[in-house]
């Protein structure tokens, strides 16, 4: 792959990252825990997941693209 696309898709892994924490900050603000109970607990469990998962993809296609 072309360096551009390597910077293009860890773009798109950034901002899928921070969709899921814009999300998960959503959920605990909207007090979707407390209202829903264990629904909102996976919710919120599954937004920092992807958040993590896809900010780390991005991160390492970052730093492998810099080397």
């Amino acid at each position: 792959m072309r360096v551009g696309e390597d910077l293009a898709l860890a773009a798109i892994y950034l901002l899928v990252a921070l969709g899921a924490l814009a999300a998960a900050v959503v959920v605990l603000i909207r007090g979707d825990i407390g209202a829903t109970g264990l629904d909102g607990i996976f919710l919120l469990l599954v937004c920092l997941l992807f958040a993590v998962v896809f900010g780390l993809i991005g991160a390492q296609s970052i730093r492998r693209g810099k080397r």
